[in-house]
């Protein structure tokens, strides 16, 4: 296992064209329900954080000695951190067009919204998309506070680039690039009590399967293997699943509330059954997928489910 202190700089991948499952996000409109529900199946979240959105031409100083003079990105979050990747828990706090964004998907339903694929340069994948004639939104800078340890206050630091809307309609889906990962990748919140240690594989449900296959052999350029009931990506870290509904429900154990749907995502465990028990402790059904896999289904404050294996990061289940 690693050194804490090398995490953080293991989260942005070295190759201009490597991938990385980098988080997910579930959008609540119950934040401190879904803190809650977290710390009851056994996990450790970082304090409630503001979003801002940085002007782009900013000098390097003035990002470093305060990004917060950003403008505001109307959410706020707070994040489980794992030692490949995290969870976390998105919220709207104002009506800017990154608020009503979220309080849109949760008119549809509560659960997994997002997914941030990690690479060393967003801006690059963007102008390969834009190229390919993938509609882009342009590349923003995204800033929010960190609370270290120590209690003093520093700041995060991503460039984020987004499909347009629909484009992608399983949620929002983007390419992220850290530029402050040492800092969000603290050590001391790194050690769950459940054992949790990374986000190893993301399932959308979606109804045409051929139609999502080759949309995403486009955007993340990558091949991909067929697999009974749909089809899986593999990335340089981490898998995405395209499943359509029978497949869902035998893997996640949920009807979809619609389609397309963000269902739920896999952990990695030093011991999976440890969070097992913080779930039947919470009165949380579990589901097992006919390859013998248990997964989670989570509460309703939060949302979709989670997929428990103990093993590497590319296991691929």
């Amino acid at each position: 296992m690693e050194n804490d202190d090398d995490i953080g700089a293991k989260q942005v991948p070295v190759q201009n064209d490597a991938i990385f499952l980098d988080h997910i996000a579930h959008w609540v409109s119950d934040p401190e329900g879904a803190r809650e529900a977290l710390l009851r199946l056994g996990f450790l979240a970082t304090c409630e954080s503001a979003q801002t959105q940085a002007p782009e031409r900013r000098s390097q100083a003035s990002e470093d000695d305060g990004a917060s003079a950003g403008i505001s990105a109307g959410a706020s979050n707070r994040c489980v951190m794992l030692r490949k990747g995290y969870i976390e828990v998105l919220w709207p706090t104002a009506d800017t067009p990154i608020g009503l964004e979220i309080r849109a998907g949760i008119a549809r339903h509560i659960g997994v919204h997002l997914a941030a694929f990690g690479v060393a340069d967003a801006k690059a994948h963007h102008r390969r998309l834009v190229d390919a004639g993938f509609p882009q939104r342009p590349v923003v800078s995204l800033t929010r506070k960190a609370r270290l340890l120590s209690g003093d206050e520093r700041i995060l630091r991503f460039t984020v680039a987004r499909p347009e809307r629909g484009s992608l309609p399983e949620g929002r889906v983007q390419f992220l690039t850290h530029h402050t990962a040492s800092i969000a990748w603290e050590g001391g919140r790194l050690a769950h009590p459940n054992g949790a240690n990374g986000l190893t594989d993301l399932f959308f449900c979606v109804a045409d399967i051929e139609e999502a296959i080759e949309r995403y052999r486009l955007y993340l350029n990558r091949p991909f293997l067929r697999i009974e009931g749909g089809a899986r990506f593999a990335l340089d870290r981490g898998f995405l699943w395209i499943l359509d509904e029978a497949g869902t429900l035998d893997r996640i154990g949920l009807e979809p509330p619609c389609l397309p749907w963000m269902a739920g995502y896999a952990l990695a465990f030093d011991d999976p059954s440890q969070i097992a028990k913080y779930a039947l402790q919470s009165g949380l059904r579990l589901h097992t997928a006919s390859d013998g896999l248990a997964t989670i289904i989570l509460p309703s404050v939060l949302g979709g489910a989670i997929v428990l294996h103990r093993g590497s990061y590319r296991s691929g289940l």
